[in-house]
This record gives C-alpha cells, structure tokens and sequence, in this order.
C-alpha cells in the first residue's frame, strides 16, 4: 500500500487471511491478546484502502468472520479456565489435558527462540494436532459449551439479518493504542475508529464499577468519559433506534445504561442525589442486551410473556433483605 501498489496489498491481504483461518489452531493457546485486536483494526483499515480504490472486496475475509474468528481464538483459551461440575470427570480430565498442552507449547516455543531446531517445530506441531483434539472433544461432550466456545460467522448474519428499524448491533475492538466500533443496521456496516485504547478504557470501567458499590460516591465523570469514548460517535445513526445489541466479549464488564451525556450541566450542582436526578442517562433513550456469540441466537421482537428480573448481589447483604431464589 505505501509503494502505490494495491494490487500486490489486495492479493497479500487475501491469502494471508485464508492462511490465517487454515492455522487458526496453532494461534488459539500462546498469541498475545492485543496483537489479535491489532491485527483487526489493520485489517478494517486496509479493507476500507481498497474499497476505496474501487477493488471488490467481497471475497475477503469481512468484519464479521474476523470477529467471530477472535472470540474462538479467546474462547479456547478460556476453556483452560472454564468451570466444571465435579460430576462430569471426563470433561475436568479433558481441561487438565488441555493445559498440560499449553505448558509443553510455551516450553518447546521458548526452546526455538534460542535454538531454532527442526525436532523442535515437529513436537510444537504435534502438540498443536493434539490441542486440537482436546477442544473437540471438550466441545463435543457438551452442545452448550460447544455453541458458547465455538463462534460462527452464520451466527452473526443470522442475528444481522433479523434487526428491523429499530435496532442496531455494535462490536467493539479495542486494542492498546486504539479501536474499532463496528455498527451493523439492518442494511448496512458502518466503521468508527475509536481514539482511546483499551487501557484507558478499562481504567474508566473499574472506576465507574467502583463507584457502584454501596455506599460510594457515584463516579458521574468516568460514566461520562465512557460515553464520549464509546458512544457518542455512533449518535448520528440512532435518531430511530430502540434497540441496542452488544455482540461479542470485548466491554463485558461495561453496563452501559449508567452512561450519561450530560456532564458539563452537572458540574455546578453540589448534590450527588440532584445528580442522579438531573443526569441524562442512555437507559432512559435505548434498551440494552449483551448477545453472546452463540449458534443458537435469534432475536425475539414479541414476547408471549412479561419478564421482571432482580439480581441478588451478596453486597446489599448489610441492608438486611432476604435472599431470592
């Protein structure tokens, strides 16, 4: 791309993709996280470069097959972590096996970086051929684990093909140095980049979790540095959206109903509880659902049924209440 040949950038991006997708396996236990999410925002970059340039890029990899194949890479990793029933042995035998795996992996990796031996990639490629193995078995003994570790690109255009008007779907990526805020309407696939990395970001997150616990000062700031980061740029696209769907595992641990947009007008009221009252949060414009990449999702728009649910976290034990089922 820099040397003026896109060409040449457009034939490398393809094959290397394909390559990538061919080898996913050898990626899934030892590449770094923020160098997955890297790699995205390169690759949306350069994908953009060349549409602009008039290539047709439909027989690349799109948006959503990367995203799908960066929740299966961390996905197998968190099979390692993942929690079992004492009563299903064969699967606990399994998780064992598969870090057993990972430790050999790291060992003969380390090996290769000092001595670069033909022996050493055999065993390395051995031990990938058996990794992948053990996660099809783990996945195999169990279909919820199985739709829960084992994202598809079908699963998205299944879930982007059922929004309607009102609803709008957005995948975030965010990497160290910066982001990707990817927005899928019932029509079209809108790309925001996204200044702030992941650091930033998170450090945001944990204040305004904080800030949650009983008893503590609400972090209004942090909850408004958040939506000016992950929010705000996508405004002109929701004039008639309801509906908001969090697609993938990137920002879990973010609820973004208590983000609020108007920070400036609160500065001078000294009251945390007028706070509360005068704030203008984004509950009260969107309805927000996380969607899990599973193989089984659809989006439901009527309910048989109303649903009322109330969440029993252990901290509002010092007020007294008792404990729901």
């Amino acid at each position: 791309m820099s040397q003026d040949d896109p060409s040449s950038a457009f034939t490398i991006l393809k094959e290397g993709s394909n390559n990538l997708f061919k080898n996913e396996i050898k990626l899934s236990s030892t590449l770094n996280k923020d160098n997955i999410a890297k790699f995205l925002n390169d690759y949306i970059d350069i994908v953009i470069f060349l549409e602009a340039k008039n290539f047709n890029t439909q027989d690349l990899k799109n948006f959503a097959e990367l995203e799908a194949f960066k929740n299966r890479l961390l996905s197998n990793r968190r099979l390692e972590k993942l929690k079992i029933d004492n009563n299903k042995a064969n699967i606990q035998s399994l998780k064992s096996d598969l870090r057993s795996n990972k430790t050999e992996i790291s060992k003969y990796e380390e090996l290769l970086e000092t001595n670069f031996d033909e022996k050493y990639l055999t065993k390395i490629d051995r031990l990938f051929k058996n990794r992948k193995k053990i996660i099809s078995k783990m996945l195999g003994k169990n279909k919820e684990i199985d739709a829960l570790f084992n994202p598809s690109y079908a699963n998205y255009q299944k879930i982007a093909s059922s929004l309607d008007d009102q609803s709008i779907m957005l995948s975030y990526n965010l990497a160290e140095d910066s982001g990707k805020l990817i927005a899928q309407t019932a029509t079209k696939t809108f790309f925001f980049h996204i200044e702030d990395g992941s650091s930033v970001i998170q450090a945001n997150i944990s204040s305004l979790r904080s800030s949650m616990d009983l008893g503590s000062a609400f972090n209004f700031e942090a909850a408004h540095n958040l939506y000016e980061i992950l929010f705000k740029p996508i405004e002109p696209l929701l004039s008639d959206v309801k509906n908001i769907y969090l697609y993938g595992s990137d920002l879990e641990n973010l609820p973004f109903g208590v983000l609020l947009s108007n920070y400036s007008e609160l500065e001078d009221i000294s009251s945390d509880y007028e706070k509360l009252l005068q704030s203008h949060w984004l509950i009260e414009s969107y309805s927000f659902a996380r969607i899990f990449p599973l193989s089984n999702n659809r989006l439901n728009s009527e309910y048989d049924h109303k649903f009322l649910g109330l969440a029993n976290p252990d901290s509002f034990n010092i007020l007294g209440l008792p404990s729901l089922p």
